[in-house]
């Protein structure tokens, strides 16, 4: 990296943490402190579109608070948009377990789910997320019916094909034995 971006990006952080309220920052204890700065360096991170940073803010931040649905939640959405969905819905998973009354939660972890084809899963998620499930659970419970009958017509022709398979081999075998006669 260049010296002028080197310095044009600290000066841009620096000025983003300045913006931060000095006053209130001397007024917390260390720890809460540790954590400010922390937040401050994730927003600052965020708006200058550094995802990397991002990611480590976040997981400081974790590491910080480690019992916080909420910054589990943010996480998992920006480990989504980072696209990685395994994080995603390792951290919505937690944050559901921090907060299991929050119903967005369950919905969001929901639609993780579907999309891997955990429909199991996301059917259960939905349920929890009581209002804001019903209708992608009513959808999934289609989906899944839908599934099941297409796995029992596809065995059903397998199972139609076999018979065909081994009779005509069987009819083929006899003509040949009449002909050597």
């Amino acid at each position: 990296m260049s010296k002028f971006k080197t310095a044009t990006m600290l000066l841009s952080l620096s000025a983003c943490l300045v913006l931060t309220d000095l006053a209130c920052f001397a007024q917390t204890a260390p720890g809460s402190r540790k954590e400010m700065i922390h937040r401050s360096l994730l927003e600052c991170y965020s708006k200058m579109g550094r995802g990397a940073e991002v990611g480590q803010e976040y997981a400081t931040l974790i590491a910080i608070k480690p019992n916080d649905a909420l910054l589990h939640y943010n996480y998992g959405y920006h480990l989504l948009t980072a696209g990685n969905m395994a994080g995603a819905v390792l951290h919505y998973k937690r944050a559901t377990q921090l907060d299991p009354a929050n119903q967005p939660y369950h919905a969001a972890l929901g639609n993780l789910l579907m999309q891997q084809k955990n429909y199991q899963g996301a059917l259960l998620e939905f349920g929890r997320a009581g209002e804001a499930g019903r209708g992608p659970y009513e959808q999934v419970q289609k989906y899944i019916q839908q599934l099941e009958q297409q796995r029992q017509y596809n065995n059903m022709l397998k199972q139609q094909a076999a018979p065909k398979k081994s009779g005509g081999g069987a009819a083929a075998k006899k003509s040949n034995d009449d002909d050597d006669e």
